[in-house]
């Protein structure tokens, strides 16, 4: 029996949802699992955004001076499995960047964890442009990771806005209930993978930047040069440390796991 359990006293339980930023080992350790994940997204990032390039030059024909002459619509499944490739990365890299809730690992988090530390850890203040970059990261992340009911109402306000200003006093909005209407496209017009395209070389260009600012505050607190490799694993399995990590971290989140190592042994057995 501990001596705090001889006194009365509860020993506090660990809250292993919480990694712990309390030494210079910590936050290095923090910031490189964060450079990891976002290395990894923004590789993935970058191919997906070549695909959709592919796919616009299979739909239009140029001139000899690039000036563009003709331009078919795109395939509805095509569009939509490009678009959903490149909106997953980019849900990823805002919640790995921008996530400000208390039990999320971010790069948020860690600056303001970092210029609030008291172990005397360098650092440099964050550009004018980093800081409003995270902002609209947060601001993104806070509007992806949920359904908001602003869309129900904008489509709302948008079809009023539509009715012209003098008919407005005679005409009376209604609403079908029955039969429910699925709008689902055949097609995509080529000014909508164009927009995407723009869309999706701004976010990588922002997430560059905030990579690189990463990479400044890992090297400053490290001391040296930061070096990055790559490792080819041949195959993944689904009994790899890999798997049984995620399903760890989960059973942490329903607190069915509290630090006992037979259940980590056992992790797929335990009921979550």
């Amino acid at each position: 029996m501990s001596k705090a359990e001889n006194n009365g006293i509860k020993p506090q339980q660990k809250n292993y949802k919480r990694f712990s930023l309390d030494s210079r080992l910590q936050f290095i350790k923090y910031l490189n699992k964060l450079i990891c994940q976002v290395l990894r997204q923004l590789d993935k990032y970058k191919k997906y955004e070549q695909e959709l390039e592919d796919i616009i030059n299979e739909h239009i024909l140029l001139d000899k001076d690039d000036n563009l002459v003709s331009a078919k619509n795109i395939n509805a499944y095509e569009y939509e499995s490009i678009d959903a490739k490149l909106h997953n990365v980019s849900m990823e890299l805002v919640k790995i960047i921008g996530d400000n809730t208390n039990d999320s690992a971010s790069y948020l988090k860690f600056r303001r964890m970092l210029e609030k530390n008291t172990i005397e850890l360098p650092f440099n203040q964050l550009s004018e442009e980093i800081q409003s970059y995270l902002k609209d990261v947060n601001d993104l992340r806070n509007w992806m990771f949920h359904n908001p009911e602003s869309l129900y109402v904008s489509e709302e306000e948008y079809a009023k806005a539509s009715i012209p200003a003098d008919f407005r006093p005679y005409v009376t909005m209604s609403f079908r209930s029955s039969p429910i209407i699925i709008l689902s496209p055949e097609e995509y017009s080529i000014e909508m993978a164009f927009s995407l395209l723009k869309h999706s070389t701004k976010r990588i260009e922002v997430f560059d930047k905030i990579l690189a600012n990463m990479v400044n505050d890992y090297e400053l607190i490290l001391g040296k040069r930061l070096d990055i490799q790559y490792k080819k694993i041949p195959l993944r399995t689904l009994d790899d440390d890999s798997t049984d990590i995620v399903q760890l971290s989960y059973a942490i989140q329903k607190k069915k796991y509290k630090g006992r190592e037979e259940d980590i042994k056992n992790i797929w057995k335990l009921d979550i």
